[in-house]
Parts: structure tokens; C-alpha cells; sequence
């Protein structure tokens, strides 16, 4: 076997080996190189992991992916597929995104990818010139629909090797395309689904107990290595004797609330981590918990609260779900003299 060969049995058979070496994206922190290497993180790892290990039972993939956002979950899909394509002739792959914006967004990160791919990977892999950026087809006979939920054409009938559903929890109707998308896909070895959404609550796909086939995978924010701090000088004591599970260490610090106490002592959260999160929590979402908990879960109930609730205690949703009384409307008043007050 030639070192060519070599090198594209690797990447057929070592995704994690094909991503790093082969798919290049925008990074998150601006470098002097326009594009970066993918290299599979932990969340991304997890993913493919499951996969792999799905894969080598001789099931189909059913995937779903709750998550937080700014991991890459929809860049590492959209690196399944490029894969999937180059190295499985006549494969059949749909992307649908929440919304026109996203939509275009991926079909550029396709586009940078498939620019960036070696001779190697190209050779033989040629894209037919009557495509555009929403629809390939490569001279392997791999088609792939880049589309939007809703758009007409979203959830048209033919058969599908694989499907990705970007922030399908956020898709109009998307029960119906779904409903509609599932015929489409052969329950066999070789065929792959994966859906994956930040929370809109606790309806649809992501809930229904029912849906026993597929695998559910929550990654929660804290074990991505990019979201923590450089601590300052007064806490690197702290955070060393914590890391020890020194409780009183930790009793000094009133901004950690007792659940990101217990993980620290617990070993699953750091002290830079939690540090970065309050500021984030004060910053980004101007002190609201409940808005970080969506957009960066710790669990997936506290997605499904933030995303419903609001963080009610269950007292107060009690309270909410019995109250009758109509909301009672006010004038709100502003003038030099009395600043703001309401009125009758």
C-alpha cells in the first residue's frame, strides 16, 4: 500500500484522524490563520463515540444531542457528512436548519470545508458544475440538500442515507417534519439521523419517553476546557484547597450558589469554570440564572426549567397554574419631579 493509500484508509476508517487533518473551520478566537483544524473536543467526542460504538453493534444511528451552545455540534455533523459522503458512494444526505440564517451559515461552513480538503480527499470526489452551495452532488453519486424547516422542499419524499436536524426543537411544525422525515430513512446499519437543539422546553422530539429507539446524549457546558477563567491571585489558594475538597475553603466565596459548591468539592466543576460562569451570568445575561441555564445547561432538567419556568420553585408554579385572576394592567409614568410611578 502507497503512503496515498495509506493516508485515505486512515481517514475512511479514524473519523477524529480525517477531522484533524482534513476539515479546517473559522475558529472561535481570531488567529493569524484564517482557518483552523477541527479537532474534536470532549462534547464532539462524545458524539462520536456513540456513533462509532452504535455503528459496531450493526444498529442504525438514532441520535439525539441536547446541548449548550458554542460547542460545535453542528460543525462536527456537518464533518460526518462530508466524510460519509466522500467515502460512501451514492450517499444520500439532508441538512435542515431552524431558519434561513443558519441555513446559510452551514452552507458556508460546507463550503470552506470542501475548499480546504486535500488532493488526496478530492481526488476522484469532484462536485458537478450545475450544483450550488444548497445542493452537491459529487461524481460518486453522494447527493447532499442543504434546506430549511418549513421551506417546501424540507421533508420531500426520497430516501435518506442521513439526516441532521440543526435547533430542530426550534423548527416551525416541526413535529410534521419529522412525522414526515422518518419514512425516509431505512431502518439499516449504514443509515444515520442526528437532531440536535438547545431547549425550547419540554415538548417534542427531546421529551417524548416514547421515542425508545433513539439515543439521548446531554454534553452540559462545564466540560468544555474554553469556558473558565484565569483565576486572580486571592482565589488560586482557594481553588487549590477546594480541588483538595476543603468545603471551608469554598464557604468564603458567597457568589457560588450550593449546587456549583457540591460539584467543586465533587470534582465535577473548577473553581476557574464556576468563576467564569458568574461572570458570564452577570455579564452576558445580565444576572439572569435562568438565561444562562438555557443557552449553557449543567443538566438537562435545568434546560427544560430555564426553557419553561423560568426557575419557579414548585410552589410558585403551583401558585401559577391554579392563580384565575386577570392580569391587572398599569400606566407606567416618567417626569423630573417623581421619576417613575404607576399609575391607576
Amino acid at each position: 500500500m502507497t503512503p496515498r493509500e495509506e493516508y485515505l484508509s486512515r481517514c475512511e476508517n479514524d473519523f477524529k484522524f480525517f477531522s484533524r487533518n482534513e476539515v479546517y473551520i473559522r475558529p472561535k478566537k481570531k488567529t493569524k490563520d484564517a482557518l483552523v483544524p477541527l479537532i474534536v473536543n470532549p462534547g464532539q467526542s462524545l458524539v462520536v463515540d456513540r456513533v462509532d460504538e452504535i455503528e459496531r453493534q450493526g444498529k442504525p444511528v438514532r441520535i439525539l444531542v441536547l446541548k449548550a451552545r458554542q460547542w460545535g455540534c453542528t460543525t462536527l455533523v456537518q464533518s460526518m457528512v462530508m466524510h460519509r459522503s466522500r467515502f460512501r458512494p451514492y450517499h444520500d444526505a439532508i441538512i435542515i436548519a431552524d431558519r434561513e440564517k443558519t441555513t446559510r451559515s452551514i452552507m458556508g461552513m460546507n463550503r470552506r470545508m470542501f475548499d480546504s480538503f486535500s488532493p488526496a480527499i478530492l481526488d476522484g470526489w469532484e462536485r458537478k458544475s450545475s450544483v450550488t452551495d444548497r445542493f452537491y452532488e459529487w461524481n460518486n453519486g453522494s447527493i447532499l440538500d442543504i434546506d430549511t424547516a418549513g421551506a417546501s422542499q424540507a421533508a420531500r419524499s426520497t430516501t435518506r442515507d442521513m439526516v441532521h436536524g440543526s435547533e430542530c426543537a426550534f423548527w416551525p411544525n416541526g413535529d410534521k417534519i419529522i412525522t414526515a422525515l422518518m419514512p425516509t430513512v431505512p431502518d439499516t446499519p449504514e443509515s444515520c439521523m442526528v437532531f440536535e437543539s438547545t431547549s425550547n422546553g419540554p415538548h417534542g422530539i427531546f421529551w417524548e419517553s416514547e421515542w425508545s429507539e433513539w439515543e439521548r446524549i446531554f454534553v452540559p457546558w462545564h466540560i468544555h476546557p474554553e469556558y473558565e477563567d484565569e483565576l486572580p491571585p486571592d482565589l488560586l489558594d482557594l481553588s487549590v484547597r477546594a480541588a483538595a475538597g476543603e468545603k471551608s475553603a469554598l464557604d468564603q466565596l458567597h457568589w457560588l450558589d450550593e449546587r456549583d459548591q457540591k460539584m467543586i468539592l465533587d470534582g465535577e466543576l473548577t473553581l476557574s469554570k464556576a468563576h467564569w460562569k458568574r461572570k458570564t451570568v452577570q455579564t452576558r445575561f445580565r444576572g439572569k440564572e435562568e438565561d444562562f441555564q438555557r443557552e449553557f445547561p449543567t443538566t438537562p432538567e435545568d434546560a427544560w426549567a430555564a426553557a419553561r419556568y423560568g426557575y419557579m420553585s414548585a410552589e410558585g408554579k403551583k401558585i401559577q397554574s391554579e392563580a384565575e385572576q386577570e392580569y391587572i394592567e398599569h400606566d407606567v409614568f416618567l417626569n423630573e419631579e417623581d421619576g417613575m410611578y404607576l399609575g391607576p
